[in-house]
């Protein structure tokens, strides 16, 4: 699908200015997993594509650079099986295995696609994850696979959820203390996982305009997760551990702030997600304001609040509107946002007044 010149040192060292100076390791297997995607549509996979890799396509200065394939198919093992071996057989990749998991109640499949990396000068791969349940999003869409980081040969199509649909998956996600990435699994520890989620919600607010689609997607994701965990958490659980976790981190570094082992795991998340960003700064004042934007759409979520329109937007002139405004309780000490970050306490300050 991607042109042949695409996947030669000179292609992605030349790419790799226009991307931030990204590391060229992850830009090549940024355009392997785009090779794959085409090419499992090339051989009749249906699916629907998700995740941050999707939102390189749905967002048009998305800045967060992606490297696996999330999607949504209820394909059988044997035909899968039939369908990578083609892929093998008419692409640039050399092989494919399943990657087994330690099992998690999770029904995903994992699969490894390797191809000869150019940058590293061995073999490297491209992760598949595939998840059941491809009619789960409320309306999907088509969009052509288009980035300035290759060509193709062909134009090709993908079916992606809307932006409303990925927000209920993601506001899902961003729960570490219920049905979310949590902090770890067993060894493995989770933190930039858990921030990639927010920057995605981050990025995807000014584009919500339909909150019940947004909840639709989320009350889908939420049975689901539940599903999976055999666990029974109501929505409001759910989604007051979504604005706990904002706002753990919303008071990072303010007077009065604490500090914890999931605070410490945040600040992880943060320093290790820099290396994956295009031409974008994410440092603590950016997190925050994703962090405030994530809160209040789940606060709108969680009452039902239609008296908020979509999408919501922030400009200067709304510090003067600010005014003698402050938080009360638990949110008092986000009241010295007002002075340093007034986007972020506006949010919060819209959270309030529906409380």
């Amino acid at each position: 699908m991607i042109a042949v010149k695409c996947f030669t040192v000179d292609w992605i060292y030349e790419k790799r200015k226009i991307a931030g100076n990204v590391d060229p390791g992850l830009l090549e297997k940024t355009i392997y997993a785009f090779e794959l995607l085409g090419e499992l549509i090339y051989n009749k996979l249906d699916f629907v594509f998700k995740g941050g890799t999707s939102l390189l396509l749905l967002l048009q200065d998305f800045r967060r650079i992606s490297i696996d394939l999330d999607i949504l198919c209820d394909e059988k093992m044997e035909s899968l099986q039939e369908i990578f071996n083609r892929v093998i057989q008419s692409s640039q990749f050399l092989k494919w295995e399943g990657d087994p998991r330690k099992p998690s109640g999770i029904p995903k499949k994992h699969f490894k696609f390797y191809f000869n990396s150019v940058i590293n000068n061995l073999q490297d791969y491209v992760l598949l994850d595939i998840l059941p349940g491809s009619e789960i999003f409320p309306s999907t869409q088509f969009v052509i696979i288009d980035l300035e980081f290759f060509e193709c040969e062909s134009p090709v199509k993908v079916k992606i959820p809307t932006v409303n649909g990925l927000i209920g998956d993601k506001l899902t996600a961003f729960a570490p203390n219920t049905i979310g990435i949590p902090y770890r699994n067993d060894e493995q520890i989770n933190s930039m996982q858990i921030i990639k989620q927010l920057f995605d919600l981050g990025e995807l607010f000014p584009f919500a305009s339909d909150i019940k689609e947004v909840g639709v997607s989320y009350n889908a994701f939420v049975a689901a997760e539940n599903g999976y965990r055999n666990r029974n958490y109501s929505r409001d659980e759910t989604l007051n551990d979504t604005i706990d976790t904002c706002y753990l981190i919303s008071q990072l570094d303010l007077k009065g702030s604490i500090e914890n082992e999931q605070t410490k795991s945040l600040r992880r998340g943060i320093r290790q997600i820099q290396s994956h960003l295009m031409n974008r700064q994410f440092q603590l004042n950016e997190v925050k304001i994703s962090a405030a934007k994530t809160a209040l759409m789940a606060k709108i979520l969680q009452t039902n609040t239609t008296t908020t329109p979509l999408p919501i937007h922030y400009d200067t002139n709304k510090i003067n509107d600010l005014g003698n405004e402050n938080l009360a309780g638990k949110l008092a000490v986000l009241n010295r946002l007002k002075a340093i970050l007034p986007e972020a306490f506006y949010y919060w300050l819209l959270l309030s007044d529906m409380e």
